[in-house]
């Protein structure tokens, strides 16, 4: 692959992949030492990504790296389409055929911001323990402040009282 191939391989992950799918592609081809490869660009993930692929590039490995990506990757996805766009020689930039696929497969919501929220959004996820004496689960809610939860009304249907002008009281 000649630099330009490998520049757009390493957008073309950073934009795709998390840090973590980032550094486990890497450390599945070439061992678990790769992460000391990152240093500092652990918190960049354009400048991980570019590490990573300089990293297999001077061990010979990104061909291993792209077999890796095409086992892994949804073969209809953006990644296969824009990794075989690589592979061909194509530029990643804003093509017509490449914002077209992307409007079509992704037009909302890139899954790679999907997976970087994910991990944030399922820390703030929690149990609704209500009732005695066993505080039984009765469903989930969403923690928004250190003393406030979010949840639906069905989980706590049962310990509310609603009054004839609709207000809704809690009954211990």
């Amino acid at each position: 692959m000649d630099q330009s191939q490998l520049d757009n391989l390493a957008s073309l992950l950073a934009s795709s992949l998390n840090r973590g799918n980032l550094i486990w592609l890497a450390s599945t081809v070439l061992g678990r030492n790769v992460q000391e490869e990152a240093g500092n660009d652990i918190g960049d993930i354009s400048a991980l990504a570019g590490r990573m692929i300089a990293t297999l590039n001077e061990a010979d490995r990104v061909g291993d790296a792209i077999s890796l990506l095409r086992q892994e990757a949804h073969p209809n996805g953006y990644l296969a389409f824009a990794l075989n766009r690589i592979l061909a020689g194509q530029s990643l930039d804003d093509s017509e055929a490449l914002q077209q696929f992307v409007n079509k497969h992704e037009p909302f919501l890139r899954s790679s911001t999907f997976q970087e929220s994910l991990a944030r959004v399922s820390r703030a996820v929690c149990a609704i323990g209500l009732g005695k004496p066993f505080n039984e689960i009765k469903g989930s809610g969403f923690l928004i402040a250190p003393d406030l939860v979010m949840t639906n009304y069905h989980v706590l249907e049962t310990f509310l009282k609603v009054d004839e002008a609709g207000k809704i009281f809690l009954i211990h």
